[in-house]
């Protein structure tokens, strides 16, 4: 069974930081996800309501989803 999670704390919505070619920079998200973490964030809002999902290619948001995932277990809510 899935275990609910309710809201509490601070959720932000982070941006998709993208290097200077455009291409997505999953190092400078690792650090926003540090940052966040030790500011007592509860949760973050990857690919939420900052815009830039839909400039991404759907490659793109599995790769993120997939690192973030990984990134953010025990570390913070994503």
């Amino acid at each position: 069974m899935t275990k609910l999670i309710y809201p509490q704390g601070s959720w932000v919505a982070i941006v998709t930081p993208f290097d200077a070619k455009l291409e997505m920079d999953l190092g400078v998200m690792r650090d926003l996800v540090d940052f966040h973490a030790a500011n007592n964030t509860s949760t973050l809002l990857i690919m939420g309501s900052t815009g830039e999902p839909t400039l991404l290619t759907i490659e793109e948001r599995k790769r993120i989803i997939k690192e973030m995932a990984a990134y953010c277990k025990g570390k913070i809510h994503a």
